[in-house]
């Protein structure tokens, strides 16, 4: 096995490189408009970032703990500010290109570093890799996902390594590779399992050692994820914040994410009862696929193998974790990590399957599966054309869109910090806006299943109301029902939206 260094060496890789380069300039170019996309979740991740870097805590907006989220993203941008000096959400456009350039090569230096996949092969993996909508989606957003991803390509090449001489050494690597990814995104834990389960299968450790492996790398892998449960319990009594039940049967999210897998493939996306039939068969395939190469002990640390068994883990956590709690209905947001695995899983046979047609005659074989692919590639092509085109002068969807530049009330916010006394609580239907727009702190209205926090909230002293109009949130108290119950006083009135003073009837 060559040493690390050669294999990430641009003089093994040029193609990727070329390839990498290319991605990082599809991302400046989605992102000429307004800079990097933004939704709640990046202010979140970049407020944190700037009060670590400005205070050594991490705190969201200013004033509350971190705990929704692990914390190495934020770390990460941290980082970056400390480095570079220069605002995140600026800096945000050249820090995705970046990441997904990494990502890029990286891929390339997986298919490089295996002879059975062609340089055809190779190629073509990274094209489909490089216009990617669901990877395009992900990288033009700053969020956690961006370098998640990268992690668990990461993780696929240290796994490799350590089964080249399965020495403890290379076993502690790659357990803390996916420690830090577990503490990026508390999905990280399915590379956990992933590992957990390759261990616990290879037939090439005696159950000895197997089991030595199992608690070495299981020690390892969870301490980074112990340790930040452990920080949020002490700060505010909740291991991962408050979580609602789940309320959306399994089938169900099935069905979610068989939607994504036809979005991918741009068949019946809309259709509930095709997408059920497309995510059960995706998921069935992936459990036989990973059963089928894990049974076979000559191809047991191939890549196809350590990337289909993360592929299996992942889809089947994300299902079963909607099951369980209750959160955002599953998207491509969070089925993309599995993308580049699902695409190997599905693909990473041709070549070897090409190479074992003797004939000319046989070879063309392989036509139907050119036809598909340059399907798939017209599809994606046009799926991310529509994207940029609606990117144009308009920017990615969020808080940079050309909808918030030209926000009368942001606009005001942007300016006019001085209105607000500062012996008074703000509240807002939309807190992570008021806080991106203005830098000042302020508490989220209630949401219609929190009682206690509805009754506190109209009882409380007078404070102010920020109510954006664009923002549509139906877990929130609404605007009527405040009224009813509080005397609302229009300090500004815009557009879209309005500042209250609010105070009790």
């Amino acid at each position: 096995m060559t040493t690390l260094t050669a294999f990430i060496s641009p003089r093994k890789n040029i193609d990727s490189l070329i390839a990498a380069i290319a991605g990082f300039f599809i991302i400046m170019l989605f992102t000429q408009y307004g800079g990097i996309g933004i939704s709640p979740d990046s202010i979140v991740y970049t407020s944190a970032a700037k009060t670590f870097a400005t205070k050594g805590k991490l705190l969201v907006f200013g004033a509350m703990p971190l705990v929704d989220f692990p914390v190495m993203y934020p770390l990460f941008l941290s980082f970056i500010k400390w480095i570079t000096r220069q605002d995140l959400v600026e800096a945000g456009r050249y820090i995705n290109g970046a990441l997904f350039a990494i990502l890029v090569y990286l891929c390339g230096c997986i298919m490089e570093s295996k002879p059975q996949w062609r340089s055809w092969y190779k190629w073509a993996i990274l094209s489909c890799i490089i216009i990617s909508p669901s990877l395009m989606d992900v990288y033009t957003m700053m969020w956690s996902e961006t370098l998640f991803i990268i992690l668990s390509i990461v993780f696929f090449i240290l796994f490799k390594k350590y089964t080249y001489r399965r020495d403890v050494r290379s076993l502690c690597i790659v357990a803390l590779c996916a420690s830090i990814a577990s503490i990026t995104r508390y999905a990280g834990v399915t590379l956990i399992g992933t590992g957990g389960l390759l261990l616990l299968l290879d037939n090439k450790l005696t159950w000895k050692k197997r089991f030595i492996h199992c608690v070495i790398f299981g020690s390892i892998s969870i301490s980074l994820l112990v340790v930040n449960l452990i920080r949020n319990a002490l700060i505010t009594g909740t291991l991962t914040g408050d979580r609602e039940k789940g309320v959306t049967p399994f089938f169900t999210n099935v069905g979610h994410y068989g939607k994504v897998m036809c979005e991918w493939l741009s068949f019946m996306p809309e259709n509930v009862k095709a997408a059920t039939i497309i995510g059960t068969i995706t998921l069935v395939l992936l459990v036989a696929a990973f059963v089928l190469q894990a049974f076979r002990q000559t191809r047991f640390s191939s890549y196809q193998n350590i990337i289909g068994a993360f592929g299996m883990v992942y889809v089947l956590f994300i299902v079963v974790t909607a099951t369980l709690s209750r959160y955002e209905t599953i998207n491509n947001r969070f089925i993309a990590p599995a993308y580049i695995p699902l695409l190997w899983t599905a693909t990473g046979w041709l070549p070897a399957f090409r190479d074992s047609l003797v004939t000319r005659v046989a070879k063309w074989a392989t036509v139907p599966v050119l036809l598909i692919f340059l399907w798939f590639q017209h599809n994606q092509y046009t799926q991310t054309k529509i994207m940029y085109s609606e990117t144009v002068g308009y920017g990615i969807p969020g808080y940079t869109d050309a909808s918030w530049h030209n926000s009368e009330i942001a606009s005001f916010l942007r300016k006019n910090k001085a209105i607000f006394r500062q012996d008074m609580e703000i509240y807002s239907n939309a807190n992570d806006a008021f806080y991106f727009v203005s830098g000042l702190p302020a508490e989220s209205v209630p949401h219609t299943v929190d009682p206690e926090y509805v009754q506190e909230f109209i009882a409380n002293e007078p404070y102010y109301i920020v109510w954006f109009s664009s923002i549509n949130d139906g877990d929130l108290l609404t605007l009527d029902f405040i009224k009813a119950r509080r005397k609302l006083t229009p300090i500004q009135t815009f557009k879209d939206g309005i500042i209250f003073l609010s105070e009790r009837k």
